[in-house]
């Protein structure tokens, strides 16, 4: 009989704790860490990422030779050039209206020189302007905006910013873009209520 309480609690709380986990835990986004087209080791080439879309001049897809800045996250990221002339768009669906996460890193190609740019969502800004070489030359920034959206279409674009003065900008790095569902706590806390709830009724029934 102890054993089958125990089975019930651990049911119970896997189900309260581990389904929020699961929501929050699907990209919303396709092809967000550049892995598609795959390219060799080696080689930087101007084509288009998969689920993405270049807007203006075609930016570049990257996969580094060694000794060079590596990926985040996989084996490539992709280069945003360094003007404004580039920006990289991708167009997703909500279902659900509500809070999400939009996460994301940055680099650049050198550490003597600004490399700005800017997130945009469905036509507002999201959030302020961002400086890809803001870290050690070769480090990964982790960047993270929340975000309320409603049900329907929208879309998410990387703009380079253009900087005064005669030396342009860096060229942007960016890898792993990922939007998921926010889970706030209280929601979580709310169902391992109902768990441990039904976990009392279970004893009452079996005593």
């Amino acid at each position: 009989m102890r054993m089958h309480r125990i089975s019930v609690y651990m049911l119970c709380s896997g189900l309260a704790l581990g389904q929020p986990a699961l929501a929050a835990s699907a990209n919303i986004l396709e092809n967000g860490s550049f892995e598609s087209p795959a390219l060799a080791d080696g080689v930087a080439a101007s084509v288009t990422p998969t689920a993405w879309q270049w807007v203006g001049s075609p930016g570049f897809v990257i996969n580094p030779a060694s000794g060079s800045i590596p990926a985040f996250d996989g084996a490539q990221f992709v280069d945003l050039g360094n003007t404004s002339a580039f920006s990289l768009r991708q167009d997703f669906s909500i279902a659900v209206g509500g809070s999400y996460d939009l996460t994301w890193h940055d680099n650049a190609a050198a550490s003597f020189q600004e490399a700005p740019y800017t997130v945009v969502v469905s036509g507002t800004p999201a959030g302020t302007r961002y400086d890809a070489n803001e870290g050690i030359d070769g480090t990964w920034n982790a960047r993270t905006l929340r975000l309320d959206l409603g049900p329907g279409i929208h879309s998410i674009v990387f703009s380079p910013a253009d900087i005064p003065g005669p030396l342009p900008a860096q060229d942007r790095f960016i890898d792993q873009v990922s939007l998921v569902a926010s889970v706030p706590l209280p929601a979580a806390v709310w169902l391992f209520g109902a768990a441990l709830g039904g976990l009392g009724l279970v004893r009452r029934r079996l005593g």
